[in-house]
């Protein structure tokens, strides 16, 4: 049951994000040239990229190729990349995280937290749902 929730938290979460980046795509593009002071062109294919990427991963979750080691890895490093630039965010006294696009506004420390749990989820999804091998062959006394 946990497994399918964290499955369905995972896929909407990244869908929403997409979506949100897709339906002002204007916008977040200018909301992210004002904050990142990356050149206009550059930044307009990171976007488009983050946004495929974004979709890219619900579409791996589903299809469970979570397992994948190189999968999992890479989604990995896309939240850690996602978690330093929000605390960047936060540190810089930025409102808008823009994890969901312009439109919808997000705290960076609420970002924060979205992406530590979506990485424990991501753990606890690649790891097959099972125990540490210190506590498999653990015998109770009694």
């Amino acid at each position: 049951m946990m497994i399918y929730f964290s499955n369905y938290l995972l896929v909407v979460t990244f869908l929403s994000s997409a979506f949100g980046k897709i339906a002002g795509f204007d916008d977040t593009l200018f909301y992210f040239v004002r904050i990142m002071k990356i050149s206009f062109a550059l930044l307009s294919s990171l976007l488009v990229i983050l946004i495929i990427i974004e979709f890219l991963i619900p579409v791996l979750v589903c299809t469970n190729n979570l397992q994948s080691m190189v999968i999992y890895i890479l989604i990995q490093i896309l939240l850690i990349a996602f978690l330093i630039t929000k605390i960047l965010f936060f540190i810089q006294g930025i409102d808008n995280c823009g994890c969901f696009g312009s439109s919808f506004k997000s705290h960076p420390i609420i970002g924060v937290i979205k992406t530590v749990v979506l990485i424990m989820i991501g753990y606890y999804l690649h790891s097959g749902n099972t125990l540490p091998k210190r506590f498999k062959n653990r015998k109770i006394k009694r």
